[in-house]
């Protein structure tokens, strides 16, 4: 990782979700910031469902144990609501799913991705869930975020996940994507890209991963000076 000017103070940190983090200080004045990181990844799995759920976790809603839904309950919903659209949505996925976990996060995908129009959209926050719905539009963000939700209308625990996904060679710019994990009992965190319908394997790599999706920013910060303002631009190149 380079930064210009160089900082005053940098610290490697892991978060409270234990996502990597550089904390990075700056005492002088300065009018610009560039950031820029490089990184060789070696992917390794080539199968998404190599995993068997326990007899005690083939339906929805799962039971989880006293310990276990403790260390989740950030990544549940809180007191099982959910938007009545939102829920609706979740409700008949699951349905179809047979009440299947496994078959449910699939269903939720291909769901989102068929219902849902992709948009790139590169300012702003992820939309709520049920506004993505409404509009039947949505960047990779807004379309995670809807599937996270589902999950949790479903006692299903979820994240959202940032990163990069291996590009499509007719598009020549690259971006950032995002996508979601759910929590399986016997096979963990697996991630699932309602953006492309499909479980994630070996062509995904994730940066960070948080309950929300301001939690996984790539970066965040805070600037002050008299009459400040800020804008960003990003380059991304990724080769395989």
């Amino acid at each position: 990782m380079r930064v210009e000017p160089e900082p005053s103070a940098l610290s490697w940190t892991l978060d409270a979700e234990g996502n990597s983090v550089a904390w990075a200080l700056f005492y002088e004045l300065t009018d610009s910031l560039l950031v820029e990181t490089q990184v060789e990844v070696e992917t390794l799995r080539s199968n998404p469902f190599d995993f068997l759920l326990p007899d005690a976790s083939i339906r929805l809603p799962l039971a989880h144990s006293d310990a276990e839904a403790t260390i989740l309950a950030p990544y549940l919903a809180s007191n099982g609501l959910a938007p009545p659209p939102v829920a609706a949505f979740a409700q008949r996925c699951a349905e179809q799913a047979d009440w299947n976990p496994q078959s449910f996060v699939g269903v939720l995908a291909s769901s989102i991705q068929r219902e849902i129009v992709y948009e790139i959209r590169e300012l702003g926050g992820a939309h709520a869930p049920e506004k993505t719905l409404a509009q039947g539009r949505g960047a990779c963000r807004d379309l995670s975020e809807l599937f996270v939700a589902c999950c949790r209308a479903e006692g299903l625990a979820a994240r959202f996940v940032s990163g990069y996904q291996q590009p499509d060679p007719e598009h020549p710019r690259h971006y950032m994507h995002a996508w979601a994990e759910a929590y399986l009992p016997g096979g963990g965190w697996r991630g699932f890209d309602p953006t492309n319908g499909l479980a994630v394997a070996d062509t995904h790599v994730a940066v960070a991963a948080s309950a929300s999706a301001e939690g996984a920013a790539a970066i965040s910060g805070t600037f002050r000076g008299t009459g400040a303002s800020s804008e960003i631009t990003t380059d991304v190149s990724i080769e395989v």
